[in-house]
């Protein structure tokens, strides 16, 4: 039989899902700055209250949003790190992102982006929730391997982002070249192995026995 405490988070998932949910498709509808929290709590057949139980303000709201559909994925892959090894890691990460691009909620999420930018307090609240948090996650992970010697000497704050900036660019390049892009035209496994070699191996070539000689 199911306990009292079973059956509260049950609800409060299935809760938090209808007001994700709703809050999506009025976001995306009318953007963050013109959706209110009552209009959401309407389509999600709540009072506006309850949406304030779970999250305090829509700032937080929004930012929920966009934990669940943009960072959710690449979180539960990140949350192996301690139990798979660092290329294994690095392919779930790059082909999660991949896949992104080619999901119908991407061009929803590049909206969302935007209203990040535009305003102060949201972006701040968005760096606090769910970026920092991230970066600091693997930095550490990096850091705990430099030590070992699995990883070159180098700061781990620098390499995250450098490895997080250039899936990132990515995604940014097929967005600005539109639908001309080299990327529309080449398969994603293929991208995806790409990406992982440059940011394991570079791209300079290994030299030969031979050419080492001459």
């Amino acid at each position: 039989m199911t306990d009292r405490a079973t059956r509260k988070k049950q609800i409060t998932e299935r809760r938090q899902s209808q007001i994700l949910q709703a809050a999506s498709e009025i976001f995306a509808r009318k953007g963050y700055t013109a959706a209110t929290v009552p209009e959401i709590a309407r389509l999600a057949g709540i009072a506006s209250g309850t949406v304030y139980l779970y999250y305090p303000s829509k700032r937080d709201l929004f930012v929920a949003v966009i934990r669940q559909i943009l960072m959710a994925p690449l979180i539960r892959i990140l949350e192996q790190a301690d139990r798979v090894n660092f290329i294994d890691l690095l392919n779930g990460a790059i082909n999660d992102r991949m896949a992104l691009m080619q999901q119908e909620v991407f061009p929803r999420m590049l909206s969302f982006m935007g209203e990040i930018q535009r305003d102060e307090e949201l972006r701040a609240l968005y760096a606090e929730q769910l970026i920092t948090p991230l970066l600091k996650n693997m930095a550490g992970y990096f850091h705990e391997h430099i030590e070992s010697g699995e990883f070159r000497q180098e700061n781990p704050e620098l390499l995250v982002r450098l490895i997080g900036s250039t899936i990132i660019g990515m995604i940014i390049l097929r967005v600005l070249e539109g639908p001309t892009s080299p990327l529309n035209q080449i398969p994603i496994n293929q991208t995806s192995a790409a990406v992982r070699d440059f940011i394991l191996y570079g791209i300079k070539r290994e030299k030969t026995d031979t050419e080492e000689k001459k």
